[in-house]
C-alpha cells in the first residue's frame, strides 16, 4: 500500500515512519555488533602480545618500503610518504593504550548494541 494512494493520511504516515525507524534502528544495533566483532579480538591482541604485533607490523613496513625502493607502484596517493611520515609506536606501551582502547570500544559498542 503507498502512502499517496491510501486514505489514512498522517495515521498512516506515522505508522509507515514508525516501521521505518525500527528497521534503522535494527540495522544500528547490528553495525554496532558487527565492529564490536572486530574491535575486541584485535584489541585484546594489542593490548596482550604488544610484542608480538608491534613486530609484525613493523615487518611489513620494513617489506613494503623494500617493495617501494625496488620500484613497485604506489597502492594509493603518496604510500611511500605516508609511511615515512606517520612512523608506527615505538615501544610496547603505547600499542598497549592503543588495545585498550579498541577494547573499551568494543566493550561499548557490545553493551549499547545490547541495550537497545
Amino acid at each position: 500500500m503507498s502512502l499517496l494512494t491510501s486514505k489514512g493520511g498522517v495515521a498512516d504516515i506515522k505508522a509507515y515512519m514508525l516501521n521505518k525507524r525500527g528497521k534503522s534502528e535494527e540495522t544500528v544495533n547490528l553495525q554496532s555488533l558487527v565492529i564490536a566483532a572486530f574491535c575486541l579480538p584485535s584489541g585484546l591482541g594489542m593490548f596482550i602480545f604488544p610484542r608480538k604485533k608491534r613486530l609484525a607490523a613493523e615487518a611489513k613496513v620494513r617489506l613494503r618500503k623494500q617493495e617501494l625502493a625496488a620500484g613497485a607502484p604506489e597502492r594509493y596517493f603518496e604510500e611511500g610518504r605516508s609511511i615515512e611520515a606517520y612512523p608506527l609506536p615505538a615501544t610496547d606501551a603505547k600499542w598497549r593504550i592503543r588495545g585498550a582502547f579498541l577494547t573499551m570500544c568494543g566493550i561499548a559498542l557490545l553493551f549499547l548494541g545490547y541495550l537497545r
